[in-house]
């Protein structure tokens, strides 16, 4: 963030009338210096930190003045200070940017704490380095991994998904995801607790449910309003970098969740509409939920669904997948199968994928251009009868 690095601990000009005097703690200073936050700069081990304190007619002034100009710009959501540093004589400028106000007081111990991000930002906007920054800026020993920034857009149930499928491998940590439509509405900002000790921070809309519920449920559910773990200027429309980024980023630290804001009732939250799987005997209901990158086929049934509806069931066992509703669905036969290598190339199979769920896919090819599938289509699994194949099963092409 610096136009030019201090180094060797130079001084801003002033700060040697501090040298000595005890400044105040962040939770005593005063006015707008109990909103502001510490620098990032003062954090990363190149400068002393330095806290303004009041004076001892306790009016808010600051204890010790130093070589800053005080001014601050940018739009809504952006603040950065000017300082000035002299190096050899010359009076260089450079710009700090503002972190939470708490945390400079955040605990620490010897574990580096861990954060995870998963939104529907994309890569190409910088949407998803600025809340690694932010993180890093409150906690700049954190581990950070990118799940995924390519969640379609404002589909929440998928990131719901791609949530579910990664954080049991994960290590336990503060876990940030942002598919967002109704940001800056009167939708909530969450944190739960689970019962192997994650974090998960994100928008009341059903999209950290299934996750938590993954790693053994939510134990607990606060909303994240206190001021001092958020970014000092908070925007209506960016709340990954002004309140998820930074809440997590304190979580991590260690920072109790009842600290972030108050309690509420997880069976308040709201949930996400998912497509709850028919098992009968012999007999198989469900949906497309995701098509991946290979054009594998992830439906809202799971591996133990098929075993519970179709008892016996082995590898190389013939099932009949119809596709859509209506007078005459598509229908194609498909192996069961343990792995893609288990049907010949080209041959529809039915397996249970690495993460539990229940997959249509078609080994060295794309199971969804071959059925031309959607997500939401109804997808029924019978068992085959005899060898004959279905009547239209050579047009899977």
């Amino acid at each position: 963030m610096y136009a030019l690095p201090p180094p060797a601990r130079a001084q801003p000009e002033g700060q040697a009338a501090c040298q000595g005097r005890e400044h105040a703690r962040p939770d005593r200073v005063s006015g707008e210096h109990a909103r502001t936050a510490q620098w990032i700069g003062q954090r990363l081990g190149d400068r002393p930190h330095e806290r303004h304190g009041q004076d001892e007619g306790g009016k808010g002034e600051p204890a010790c003045s130093r070589a800053a100009t005080g001014r601050v710009w940018g739009g809504r959501g952006h603040r950065r200070a000017e300082d000035t540093l002299t190096i050899g004589g010359v009076v260089r400028r450079y710009t700090r940017a503002i972190t939470t106000p708490a945390a400079a007081r955040s605990p620490r111990d010897g574990a580096r704490p861990f954060v995870s991000l998963l939104t529907d930002w994309g890569l190409r906007d910088p949407s998803a380095a600025i809340c690694r920054g932010i993180i890093l800026g409150v906690a700049p020993d954190a581990l950070i991994v990118d799940i995924s920034h390519e969640i379609d857009k404002f589909n929440i149930r998928q990131g719901a998904l791609m949530l579910w499928s990664a954080l049991p491998y994960l290590p336990v940590g503060a876990h940030v995801a942002v598919v967002d439509p109704g940001v800056g509405t009167e939708r909530r900002a969450i944190a739960l607790e689970t019962v192997r000790g994650d974090h998960l921070v994100g928008p009341d809309n059903g999209l950290l449910l299934p996750a938590a519920e993954r790693l053994g449920g939510a134990t607990r559910a606060h909303l994240i309003e206190n001021a001092q773990y958020l970014l000092p200027a908070t925007s209506a429309t960016f709340h990954g970098r002004d309140v998820f980024a930074p809440a997590a980023a304190h979580l991590a630290l260690g920072v109790p969740l009842d600290h972030i804001g108050p309690a509420v009732d997880i069976d308040e939250l709201v949930s996400l509409d998912w497509p709850v799987p028919g098992v009968a005997d012999g007999r198989l209901a469900t949906s497309v939920v995701y098509v991946d990158t290979f054009g594998n086929i992830k439906l809202s049934a799971l591996g133990s669904d098929a075993h519970a509806a179709f008892s016996d069931l082995a590898t190389g066992d013939r099932l009949v997948v119809a596709v859509g509703v209506g007078e005459r669905p598509r229908r194609r036969q498909a192996r069961w199968a343990r792995t893609f290598g288990d049907a010949p190339a080209g041959e529809l199979l039915l397996y249970e994928d690495s993460y539990g769920r229940l997959c249509l896919a078609r080994n060295q090819g794309s199971a969804a251009a071959a059925l031309r599938i959607t997500n939401d289509v109804p997808v029924l699994v019978t068992r085959a009868s005899g060898d004959a194949p279905p009547e239209d099963d050579q047009a899977a092409g």
